[in-house]
């Protein structure tokens, strides 16, 4: 029994090991996501458009979720791809 707990033990380690360096995070959608709500903070700054910061901020949020979710899981695409949708 001894030997069966090692093998899970060390599966475990290899797992997490290999889990810890396979990650890579999205740093393009991350930046998107923080231009998308500069741009609404911008428009809102200068000419005191309400609706402007409210749809950067909603925007930049979905993009952030989005590179998130790209992050953990690159074959999860959808909501990156609903919200270029969305922004058309």
């Amino acid at each position: 029994m001894t030997g069966v707990k090692e093998l899970k033990y060390r599966h475990y380690c290899v797992h997490k090991f290999r889990k810890s360096f396979v990650m890579a995070v999205d740093w393009i959608g991350f930046g998107y996501a923080a231009a998308i709500a500069f741009g609404g903070f911008m428009g809102y700054n200068r000419r005191g458009s309400v609706m402007s910061l409210m749809a950067g901020l909603v925007f930049g949020v979905l993009a952030a979720y989005g590179a998130y979710n790209v992050s953990y899981d690159p074959k999860d695409i959808k909501v990156s791809l609903r919200k270029c949708v969305e922004a058309r």
